[in-house]
């Protein structure tokens, strides 16, 4: 990474071109046991994982993106019996293996977020010790510590965020690429600007000059049934008109967020502003979709993690991979 941008050893640029998987079981049915679409994705997609990252590689994706978090690290306050702690260790390792084995980067993100993080978030941190222990020397690994922190101010984030880098730089010796999703559910950059200079400042003094994160940034269309002047005025003020500064990747685009209403035509709107102007004019570092094999409408497979769907499938391909620039991973 030079200043915004990322690049390959050989200083070609570096455009992530990703998708965001629920691959790994991380969280239970709200009483205990497994999750029934959880278990079900994770049924299709771990038996076949190197068909699917093949099948992805193929479409000119670059990078995936897998949730685990430390809630159902010990598989038996879950029940998807994957062998405990140990279990759950192989099945993270056997996904990273396979991916960067065809030549894909691995982004694991912990789902651990929310108002508490301030007083809860040192206990999360052993289980990315054991990750990152588990994953070893692999270069095509990275992390993104934390999923959309909310309803936490500025100068909280900030504690949070420099402690968490204390255990990767420090305790660890991790020196590698980590992701820094912001407030907001990660939709908020310029709001706390003053706060990430810091937490930059933090991470190039503990890497010895040259800070290695990238901040991450996420956008739904919510209620918005088309990409509109206005909205994308609203994200370049907010967002992407930082990203000539400060190194900014989008680790989650989706098509649609409970409750609101699912209309691909805002996404192929958003994502043609992603390929044409935010990428190449603005510096913004490419994105992931979200979500590779699900059961509502971000799925962009329907029952067969090797198969794109007709709807989101299709936009996500024809209107964001297809577009966004392409090089050979080193």
């Amino acid at each position: 990474m030079q200043g915004n941008t990322l690049y390959y050893a050989d200083g070609t640029r570096f455009v992530v071109k990703g998708t965001s998987a629920y691959m790994v079981p991380f969280y239970s049915n709200g009483s205990g046991g497994a999750d029934g679409g959880l278990s079900y994705v994770y049924g299709l997609q771990y038996p076949n994982r190197d068909k699917v990252f093949s099948f992805m590689k193929s479409l000119g994706i670059n990078t995936v993106r897998i949730s685990v978090a430390s809630y159902c690290y010990n598989d038996s306050t879950c029940g998807y019996n994957l062998g405990g702690k140990a279990g759950y260790l192989q099945v993270v390792k056997d996904y990273a293996d396979s991916a960067t084995a065809k030549g894909l980067y691995v982004v694991f993100g912990w789902w651990e977020n929310g108002k508490t993080l301030p007083d809860k978030y040192t206990s999360y941190l052993p289980m990315m010790g054991d990750v990152v222990r588990k994953i070893g020397n692999n270069p095509l690994v990275m992390y993104e510590p934390w999923n959309e922190p909310y309803e936490i101010s500025g100068a909280q984030w900030e504690t949070v965020m420099n402690g968490t880098l204390d255990y990767y730089r420090k305790t660890l010796g991790y020196k590698g690429v980590l992701l820094i999703d912001t407030v907001d559910w990660s939709w908020s950059f310029g709001k706390i600007l003053p706060n990430i200079k810091n937490v930059q400042a933090k991470d190039a003094a503990l890497m010895g000059g040259q800070p290695n994160i990238i901040f991450a940034n996420h956008r739904y269309a919510n209620n918005n049934r088309t990409f509109t002047a206005t909205e994308q005025s609203q994200f370049e003020s907010e967002v992407t008109n930082y990203a000539q500064t400060y190194p900014i990747v989008g680790t989650e685009y989706g098509f649609f967020n409970g409750g609101g209403t699912y209309n691909p035509e805002w996404n192929k709107g958003f994502f043609a502003y992603i390929t044409d102007t935010a990428v190449p004019k603005k510096g913004l570092n490419g994105g992931m979709i979200f979500n590779w094999s699900w059961v509502d409408y971000n799925s962009l497979t329907a029952n067969d993690p090797l198969k794109l769907n007709e709807g989101q499938g299709d936009v996500a391909k024809d209107y964001f991979f297809a577009k966004l620039p392409s090089a050979p991973n080193k």
